[in-house]
């Protein structure tokens, strides 16, 4: 497993008009990804 020194981001433009960034998953979004497949 490569380590990176900084997240990969990326912003975005929806339809809309609203903007959104997108990140690489890293091991520090365990917690979020568990709480929200709790709530599914």
């Amino acid at each position: 497993m490569s380590h990176l020194a900084a997240p990969i981001a990326a912003s975005a433009g929806l339809r809309d008009g609203a903007r959104i960034v997108l990140h690489a998953v890293s091991p520090d979004d365990r917690a979020c990804i568990a709480r929200s497949f709790e709530q599914l």
